[in-house]
């Protein structure tokens, strides 16, 4: 924790690097800012200046790989500018009152796994903002967590919810249990599988173990790798 600070803020090249977005303070040699946000539930994060130096300074503010079409105004108005590997650059006359207003958009994302992987292959995981989502049993009481089937409709559609302060994703998902408690069933070249629609919630991985010892899941079975054909 005594390091913490390090990775929120540094500066370097007549420039202020603001790399993680929190509430608080961040006083620099040359500018101030405070900041306020809810980030990572939110991507709203708003910056005032309440020091800054005489003449021009540079303000670099980190834009995530995951973040597409972040926006950012000076004053409520608009800086069209591109980021720089993974940075915008703002470098002006600042004041004390300036408002800096980054807006991250927050889409909930579905990532799939390299297929060399053996142990991620044929499933899929959630994410929004910077977080990972994951699945507890105590959310899916329909369904085993090892059973639910999960596709990238239904994860882009996904419900955003509260639970506390915490921000969790509801979807529809397919339970579909496999046809033999065998490892290694000999299958049919066609095989009709029941299914049911159930309703999943996923909360953020870091939250995960707080409940009870019940089973998770990160990566989730997608369509593709259930047993024999889906049941019509």
């Amino acid at each position: 924790m005594a390091q913490l600070a390090d990775y929120v803020a540094a500066e370097r090249d007549g420039a202020l690097l603001v790399a993680a977005y929190a509430e608080g303070r961040i006083e620099g040699t040359e500018l101030d800012l405070a900041v306020e946000t809810a980030y990572p539930w939110d991507g709203d994060v708003r910056l005032t200046v309440e020091r800054a130096p005489d003449g021009p300074y540079g303000l670099l503010l980190r834009i995530p790989a995951w973040s597409r079409g972040a926006t950012l105004t000076i004053n409520g108005e608009p800086l069209v500018a591109e980021p720089v590997d993974g940075w915008l650059r703002v470098e002006r006359r600042w004041k004390a009152g300036d408002e800096v207003r980054l807006t991250l958009p927050m889409p909930v994302r579905a990532h799939g796994s390299h297929p060399h992987l053996d142990a991620t292959r044929g499933t899929v995981s959630l994410a929004r903002g910077p977080l990972v989502y994951c699945v507890e049993q105590q959310d899916s009481p329909d369904a085993a967590v090892d059973d639910l089937v999960i596709g990238v409709p239904d994860i882009v559609n996904a419900n955003i919810g509260r639970r506390d302060e915490a921000v969790v994703l509801t979807l529809t998902a397919t339970a579909a249990p496999p046809p033999s408690a065998e490892l290694y069933p000999e299958l049919p070249l066609e095989q009709a599988l029941p299914e049911t629609t159930v309703t999943a919630t996923f909360v953020p991985y870091f939250l995960w173990g707080n409940r009870g010892p019940e089973a998770m899941r990160v990566w989730v079975r997608t369509p593709d790798a259930t047993y024999g054909k889906k049941a019509k």
